[in-house]
């Protein structure tokens, strides 16, 4: 769970740098984890907001290193959506080199998930990523 401050950060994240729309009551439940224990080889924080959106943050370093991470969380993210009940999943990269990851992370997001209309991808600066849903936070 997160404080009252970190959830003003996160809802001007979700809402603002994002876009959702979701209603106020949505964010009275928000939990963070780092499920780095699941694939070490992918660290990346798990955002759960209101038991009805999924959002993976990740790293464009880890990205650069690893390109096959993007279709890799993608799948994860979809089907622990289907699975739980979730409305949307969203894979956010952060990145200092938002522009140049966006088409292959692109490319390898749309190869996993299709034509799926409630799962996204989100390339955006690193600043924009608020430190608490920073993978390296402990």
């Amino acid at each position: 769970m997160t404080t009252t401050a970190d959830r003003h950060g996160i809802v001007h994240f979700v809402r603002g740098t994002l876009g959702c729309g979701c209603p106020d009551e949505v964010f009275n439940s928000i939990s963070i984890e780092r499920p780095g224990g699941l694939d070490p080889s992918a660290p990346y924080v798990r955002l759960l907001v209101g038991s009805r959106l999924l959002i993976y943050v990740l790293d464009g370093k880890d990205v650069e290193q690893e390109p096959a991470i993007v279709p890799r969380l993608a799948s994860r993210g979809r089907d622990e959506r289907n699975q739980n009940g979730l409305n949307r999943f969203r894979l956010v990269i952060g990145s200092e080199r938002a522009k140049q990851l966006l088409e292959a992370a692109s490319a390898s997001f749309a190869a996993e998930i299709g034509d799926d209309e409630r799962a996204h991808l989100h390339v955006i600066a690193s600043d924009l990523v608020p430190v608490d849903l920073h993978s390296s936070n402990s």
